[in-house]
């Protein structure tokens, strides 16, 4: 009877100290791929890493980059991230204030509010997945009432509309999708619907970018550089998430970079470029 208590303990503790295994999702050598699918009918993929520490007011966080060369080069400084316990929290580039992306201490029926929104996320069940490369790791699925719109969380990877989209779900104007997750050079996820783990359309391939905004995040100023003159004038549209146009631009024929102040409160813009034969090019700009 003592061998057998002793097997049920051992057995317990053993059971406790797996389910208490958390994988962290801000760490160095991971890279992420993400569909951005804007409600115009345009859209871009672009990769994410964190990378490099950096101190703001007392806390550390890593360094956010992002890129849309396939080659994974060319990247650009976009924020900064941390995770504290079963907490992750994104600030923008150059900005001291951060918001709550994930909290994975949460159990099945919980409310949440994520991005400093008061849209309610629920935890409606969780469960286990298996990566490609054989690890198991916890799942969250949520929904957001009121909203035709579901989210899934994976420990260690992130949320199933992108790395940096957690509580995205019931946001409009961007309709994201997490493509891939590599972790030390080993693919773990690939959304099923790609063939790839980017999407060139044309105009968002990095070797025929038509259009470049810097600085990019902006508290200022910002320059448009067009790589060709147009021959007959575009236009050039900057529209909030809820997919309100803020401006409208005509860029008239032979000019090819401009200087403009940015929308007067802070957030982030998406634009689209255009001529007489459709969208030639689109992103978006952030102002903090």
């Amino acid at each position: 009877m003592k061998n057998i208590y002793i097997i049920l303990l051992f057995l317990f503790f053993s059971g406790k100290t797996f389910s208490q295994i958390y994988y962290p999702i801000v760490e160095e050598g991971k890279v992420w791929s993400t569909y951005h699918n804007f409600y115009t009918g345009s859209g871009f993929s672009e990769f994410t890493k964190f990378e490099g520490d950096t101190l703001i007011n007392g806390k550390t966080y890593l360094k956010v980059w992002k890129t849309s060369d396939t080659t994974l080069s060319a990247w650009t400084y976009d924020g900064q991230i941390r995770e504290d316990g079963y907490g992750v929290y994104y600030g923008y580039a150059y900005s001291s204030d951060e918001l709550l992306i994930y909290t994975f201490h949460v159990a099945p029926g919980d409310t949440i509010y994520l991005r400093d929104s008061n849209i309610p996320f629920v935890l409606d069940s969780t469960g286990m997945t298996i990566l490609l490369n054989g690890e198991t790791r916890p799942v969250y699925y949520f929904s957001s009432p009121g909203f035709n719109c579901t989210e899934t969380w994976i420990e260690g990877v992130g949320s199933n509309r992108g790395i940096l989209n957690g509580g995205y779900c019931g946001m409009v104007g961007d309709d994201p999708e997490m493509i891939c997750f590599t972790e030390d050079d080993v693919l773990k996820y690939k959304n099923e619907n790609y063939e790839n783990c980017y999407v060139l359309t044309g105009i968002n391939d990095p070797k025929r970018t038509a259009i470049i905004l810097f600085p990019n995040p902006t508290s200022g100023s910002f320059t448009i550089k067009l790589w060709e003159q147009p021959i007959l004038p575009m236009t050039m549209e900057f529209f909030d998430q809820a997919g309100k146009v803020n401006r409208t631009l005509i860029i008239p024929a032979g000019v090819n970079t401009f200087t403009l102040q940015p929308p007067s409160s802070r957030g982030i813009y998406f634009f689209r470029l255009m001529d007489v034969d459709g969208i030639k090019a689109s992103g978006k700009l952030v102002v903090y």
